[in-house]
């Protein structure tokens, strides 16, 4: 029996877009696309208010077309988290109340606290984040029956970095290269390309929870993968502590107020507060000195390199994390 409702979403366009493509075709079960499927991508910020309720208005009357010459068809939304609330509740609707046959696909990426998502009748999340990428690869690999080496797969995370979407492309090419042989991270090296993109966050957290070795693993990285000079990776750290010295003194004591005062989403937000509450006001304050002076020494204040001074920065702030977490 067709589903009534599912919603897939994810933190990466290009792997939400996979996943979905092999969502379609699971739902279709070998039925002819032109009969059976109707495709809907949603660029609300493009739209009048008019051509947003018309567009939806589409929607619902596709989804409203009962089966005709296939025993079920299927209606896919990408981008479906974009839009309005007065929007999802027609699609809310309509998933209280199907048409039988007619099953809803609804993608995109967004956040699991969004409503499309309680409104479904299956979720599926491809989320590859912070502690997911070793999972997403080892699945990646599994998908494509190629034996890896399992000491490859830190390397080639540390390789990719936040650009998860390379590995669907980089586990193609290994299957056709090498099909059903065991390979190591030397015989996958020369298709890994340029290193990945490291997210801010990567470093900022090491920071925090006292992670002295891997936070100055992670600034270097920054350096050699983005093309960064130690300057930019300061700004960063910059701009981190002068959040935390913001939340001093501003009454700020939970996780909507944060939001409220800076302007952050709910997540960041949190983790910006277990931050400030574990450093304390000391520790922030002498934080944004060591930080400052680090951004005069890099400037020409000293003989040292300025990615010396950036990895002795680094450092030193990982230890006064450590320190607060004890």
């Amino acid at each position: 029996m067709p589903e009534v409702a599912v919603a897939l979403y994810g933190n990466n366009d290009v792997i939400v877009n996979d996943a979905l493509h092999a969502l379609i075709a699971e739902q279709l079960e070998g039925l002819d696309p032109a009969m059976a499927l109707e495709d809907f991508t949603v660029n609300d910020d493009t739209l009048t208010p008019d051509e947003r309720e018309s567009f939806v208005q589409r929607i619902i009357t596709a989804l409203n077309t009962p089966p005709f010459l296939v025993p079920h068809r299927v209606v896919v939304v990408r981008n479906a988290f974009a839009l309005a609330k007065a929007n999802v509740e027609h699609l809310q609707r309509w998933i209280d109340a199907p048409v039988p046959g007619v099953t809803l696909l609804m993608a995109g990426t967004t956040t699991k606290a969004n409503a499309l998502l309680k409104s479904a009748t299956r979720v599926i999340d491809v989320t590859v984040g912070f502690n997911k990428g070793d999972a997403y690869v080892k699945e990646k690999f599994r998908e494509y029956n190629l034996k890896v080496d399992p000491a490859a797969i830190g390397p080639i995370m540390d390789r990719l970095g936040e650009e998860v979407e390379r590995v669907d492309a980089l586990a193609r090419t290994l299957q056709s290269v090498y099909g059903v042989e065991k390979v190591t991270y030397a015989d996958i090296e020369p298709y890994l390309g340029e290193m990945g993109n490291v997210p801010e966050w990567d470093l900022t957290d090491c920071i925090d929870r006292g992670r002295v070795a891997e936070g100055v693993r992670t600034a270097r990285r920054m350096l050699d993968s983005e093309g960064r000079v130690p300057v930019q990776v300061l700004g960063i750290l910059q701009r981190h502590y002068l959040r935390l010295a913001q939340l001093q003194n501003s009454g700020a004591a939970s996780t909507a107020a944060v939001m409220s005062l800076l302007g952050m989403k709910e997540y960041p937000a949190k983790k910006l507060l277990g931050t400030f509450n574990a450093l304390g006001t000391d520790r922030i304050a002498h934080a944004v000195k060591l930080v400052a002076q680090a951004d005069i020494d890099i400037k020409g204040a000293t003989a040292l390199d300025p990615t010396l001074v950036l990895e002795i920065l680094v450092a030193r702030l990982a230890k006064m994390g450590e320190g607060a977490r004890r």
